[in-house]
């Protein structure tokens, strides 16, 4: 009889990844996280850098690229410039967007973290789910898993050119992004896990002082 082991490395990359359909689009669940050091200087820097010839998507530390989705399930349509930009005279003082898929299980191990953070803060920040499912069916599937798990907040639908512009070449999920009140990208994190987690609570504690320091 044979007996096969997996190697403690082998077993945690099998945890963190996505178990995926063939039809869906790569997922990646790194537990990358890519920021500055107003946020902790341990993290490692994940996304392109300008002129690094790498399409990643956003890019910490450049202004944030237009988004106006639709809404599942709505007529209205979810506009980050209605909540931050350029004037830092929108409705809130910072917008986490996060992109997710139905099919994604490191997604939905993510969503209890953003629940917490979404009702500690939601006075001051504006949470958006960004679905990057391609069928109606599975858009709806994933708007049941968000009810569930009580994250009440919009979920917009992304087109192609959205997705590529936020996401890169790579499009990996989930995927966090954090916009100050100017409408620029503070830090990202990619993937969920023991190393992302933690540091959300911090990242969101320094969209706030950068709000602040604005103000006064």
């Amino acid at each position: 009889m044979w007996i096969f082991r997996l190697s403690p490395l082998l077993a945690l990359l099998t945890q963190s990844a996505c178990a995926e359909p063939a039809s869906a689009p790569p997922a990646v669940a790194t537990e990358e996280a890519s920021g500055t050091s107003e946020v902790d200087p341990t993290t490692t820097v994940s996304a392109a850098k300008p002129g690094s010839g790498k399409d990643d998507g956003v890019v910490s530390g450049q202004l944030a690229p237009g988004m106006d989705l639709p809404v599942f399930g709505s007529e209205k349509r979810w506009n980050l410039a209605d909540y931050v930009n350029g004037n830092g005279t929108g409705r809130a003082d910072g917008v986490v967007v996060s992109f997710m898929a139905s099919w994604c299980g490191v997604c939905k191990n993510s969503l209890p973290t953003l629940v917490e953070l979404e009702a500690e803060h939601r006075a001051r920040i504006q949470f958006v789910v960004v679905n990057t499912d391609t069928t109606s069916d599975a858009q709806q599937k994933e708007a049941d898993i968000l009810k569930k798990a009580g994250l009440n907040v919009p979920m917009a639908v992304v087109d192609a050119p959205t997705q590529t512009a936020w996401l890169g070449s790579s499009k990996s999920i989930p995927r966090f992004v954090f916009i100050d009140k100017r409408g620029k990208v503070m830090v990202q994190d990619r993937g969920f896990g023991a190393k992302v987690k933690p540091l959300m609570p911090k990242q969101i504690k320094s969209l706030l002082a950068r709000a602040d320091r604005d103000a006064g």
